[in-house]
């Protein structure tokens, strides 16, 4: 076989797959910066992972209606709430949906809309005063979750003024099976996650009083290019869905 004259031959062949593979990572790439990654957390009944790793829950299914209205492809991204934060911050996460935090002045694009409400709740036994506010649990045995920063409200919480240092629970669970034992007198916790967590544990002498009532809103990275244009459809089609679900 005549290999300079096959190569004659096929040289036109390897020069255009030579440039297309060549294009190839930056293809690739550009695919990658059109899909928004938006942060989660696991908080059911908002979003969870399922057990065979499917993203769920009830701001999961609105935006997926949003994105699906937009034509937008997105990926999930999970993590505690501190690193979310902290990825929103440093543009490694494009989208979350939160309620307004302190943390996130300046340096994040909030939506005008809501796309939810986000209860906090006092729970205690029901042997326990009911809570009025968060100023009324002062000086009481306060439960928190580790890792939750409450809004912003968490520095408030554990100061030394207020006369006692709260127990950190690991997990939802434990921070409700101290609650029962009477390690502590009330537990700061949301209503939709807790609420199902008290469902699974049969727990039924547990309440809760409402201490803060907060809207959710779409959160876009301050480093994201194009945040207002982002937002702007964003907005567009969480109207769209919201007349569609009417």
């Amino acid at each position: 076989m005549d290999l300079a004259k096959l190569f004659r031959t096929l040289k036109p062949q390897l020069l255009i797959l030579t440039v297309i593979g060549s294009m190839l990572p930056n293809l690739v790439s550009g695919a990658d910066r059109d899909v928004i990654r938006v942060g989660m957390m696991d908080f059911p009944p908002y979003y969870s992972l399922s057990k065979d790793n499917l993203v769920e829950g009830e701001l999961v299914d609105l935006l997926n209606r949003v994105m699906i209205e937009m034509d937008q492809r997105w990926t999930p991204q999970f993590f505690e709430v501190p690193h979310l934060l902290t990825n929103l911050t440093e543009g490694k996460t494009d989208l979350a949906m939160l309620i307004r935090h302190p943390l996130l002045e300046q340096k994040a694009l909030y939506g005008k809309r809501p796309v939810g409400r986000l209860i906090l709740k006092a729970y205690r036994r029901d042997s326990n005063p009911a809570a009025q506010s968060l100023e009324s649990l002062r000086g009481k045995r306060l439960i928190l979750l580790r890792g939750y920063g409450y809004g912003g409200l968490v520095n408030k919480l554990i100061d030394a003024k207020n006369g006692r240092s709260p127990l950190f629970a690991s997990n939802r669970k434990q921070a409700l099976q101290w609650l029962q034992a009477e390690k502590g007198d009330y537990l700061l916790d949301y209503q939709g996650p807790a609420s199902t967590a008290l469902k699974n544990l049969g727990y039924s002498k547990i309440t809760g009083d409402t201490v803060l009532d907060k809207n959710i809103y779409f959160v876009l990275s301050g480093r994201l290019a194009n945040a207002p244009s982002i937002m702007a459809r964003l907005e567009r089609a969480l109207s769209r869905v919201s007349l569609k679900n009417k």
